[in-house]
């Protein structure tokens, strides 16, 4: 009962914020899916903490945007999918979740690269995603198909320096926040 008010509450916050929640994802293996990029780690899962992670999803991911923008249907989408998002505890944070096109430079961490939130209301979530059909295809427009396709997940602190916040920094070290993989998904 007590997640199902915090679910509610979370999507309330997200759809007055204009911010997406993610709480499902397209189930793998769906009919029409096709996995345009993957995250790539030699060292097994994605670790998330108190400074802003950030994970290429190849050199050739943009690229595969454009093909793929050239032709898709009008109800195909783009989908992130972080697949097997764990924690040991709840971090007591949301993650902010960013998309931006690099080309030697740091990924733009602002309102207009922002795709969604993470909330771990769960201390598992099998697949979480976020509909990034319009935010790729500005992109693509934007910067064209060169570069590099980079996911930014950071802490969202309201602009407040963990640094400064020590047991805010260790509540987040402690949960161990995780996650497996992350896809662009096509459907």
């Amino acid at each position: 009962m007590i997640a199902a008010i915090m679910i509610a509450a979370a999507l309330l916050c997200a759809a007055m914020s204009g911010t997406a929640i993610a709480l499902s994802a397209p189930s793998a293996g769906d009919e029409g899916e096709q996995v345009l990029a993957t995250s790539r780690t030699s060292i097994g899962a994605i670790r998330l903490g108190p400074a802003p992670t950030e994970i290429s999803l190849g050199d050739d991911a943009l690229a595969k945007v454009a093909q793929w923008t050239g032709r898709a249907g009008a109800s195909q989408r783009l989908y992130l999918v972080l697949d097997e998002v764990r924690a040991r505890q709840q971090p007591g944070i949301l993650f902010e979740v960013y998309v931006d096109a690099t080309k030697g430079g740091a990924p733009h961490l602002d309102a207009a690269h922002l795709v969604g939130h993470i909330s771990l209301f769960e201390l598992r979530y099998p697949l979480l995603s976020f509909d990034v059909t319009e935010r790729l295809k500005a992109l693509v427009a934007r910067e064209g198909p060169g570069g590099k396709l980079v996911v930014t997940i950071k802490p969202s602190t309201g602009g407040a320096d963990l640094s400064a916040r020590r047991e805010l920094r260790l509540e987040l070290e402690q949960a161990d926040v995780t996650i497996d993989r992350v896809r662009l998904v096509a459907q």
